[in-house]
């Protein structure tokens, strides 16, 4: 009989001992606080942050861009330059002025590069002098060609005012020369009338021209 009672006793217990598929899942209450983790909405920050490196990308694309862009323009405008540079290389060593070293006035017409200019011409014009014109075949390198003043102007006349130097380059670009500056032209030598005094080259002086070279390096 006792070992009827303790059998019932064990089976008793054994119906009371808690089994997995008696677990019940734990229910949160409403009240009970989240932890600072819990309350990240963590498929937003997700979402935040892709958007953010997408951004982040398209500014970098675009400064990469900006900075390229400028780095070629710089090349471009380099390259332009010294492509100009080395088109005026011979143009920019022709040149003509008047000295008063010796006492005389000397009117000097000098071409400083290794290369001849062709078709060459020196104009002006005053009320005092009326139009003047000089002309050359050709100037040979390294050439300084020396005339008196006298011989550039009528007798008694001043220097022409507005002188020009008209020419070809070794590449057959023509160019003019003023006082001032120096432009590539169309090239024509300028008509002679009744009134335009046609220079000689009386008492002329050819000297060798110093510094003589080419500035395209």
């Amino acid at each position: 009989m006792a070992n009827r009672t303790h059998r019932h006793v064990r089976l008793r217990l054994a119906r009371q001992r808690v089994t997995p598929d008696r677990i019940r899942a734990r229910v949160r209450s409403r009240d009970e606080p989240r932890t600072v983790w819990q309350r990240i909405p963590w498929a937003h920050v997700g979402t935040v942050i892709g958007a953010l490196a997408a951004i982040g990308g398209l500014v970098f694309t675009a400064v990469a861009t900006y900075y390229s862009a400028a780095v070629s323009g710089d090349q471009l405008q380099e390259s332009r330059q010294a492509a100009d540079r080395a088109e005026r290389a011979q143009a920019a060593r022709v040149s003509f002025w008047v000295d008063t070293e010796s006492g005389d006035r000397r009117f000097h017409v000098m071409n400083r590069s290794p290369d001849p200019v062709t078709e060459v011409s020196f104009r002006g014009g005053a009320p005092l002098t009326g139009p003047v014109l000089m002309t050359w075949d050709s100037l040979a390198p390294c050439q300084d060609f020396v005339i008196p003043v006298t011989s550039v102007v009528k007798p008694g006349a001043l220097m022409p005012g507005d002188p020009e130097l008209d020419f070809r380059d070794r590449n057959g670009k023509a160019w003019q020369r003023t006082e001032v500056a120096l432009n590539p032209i169309g090239h024509g030598v300028p008509p002679v009338d009744g009134t335009t005094y046609v220079a000689g080259k009386h008492g002329a002086e050819v000297h060798d021209a110093p510094d003589c070279g080419d500035d395209s390096g």
